[in-house]
């Protein structure tokens, strides 16, 4: 027969080794789930646009647009000089 040590002894033996095979187990799932994130951000980093891409477009498309107004805004001033000078 046991002592009440040993028996005890035992079964915390057993948790532990119950405790430990879950961390292990939970280990490799979470191993394995970080290696499909990896994928995936590997993924989405060869799309997604750098800082300096971010800046050159947004530079080109404020040009455009003060290219368009200043046109736009002689256009106006031109039609108002012709309405003004010639249909009197």
């Amino acid at each position: 027969m046991q002592s009440a040590g040993e028996a005890q002894s035992e079964i915390s033996s057993h948790t532990t080794d119950a405790r430990l095979t879950r961390l292990e187990n939970f280990a490799e799932e979470t191993r394995q789930r970080l290696a499909r994130i990896e994928m995936r951000l590997d993924s989405i980093d060869a799309q997604m646009a750098t800082k300096a891409d971010l800046h050159r477009e947004i530079n080109a498309q404020t040009w455009r647009l003060v290219t368009f107004v200043s046109g736009f805004g002689a256009s106006l001033a031109a039609a108002t000089f012709a309405i003004a000078r010639y249909v009197h």
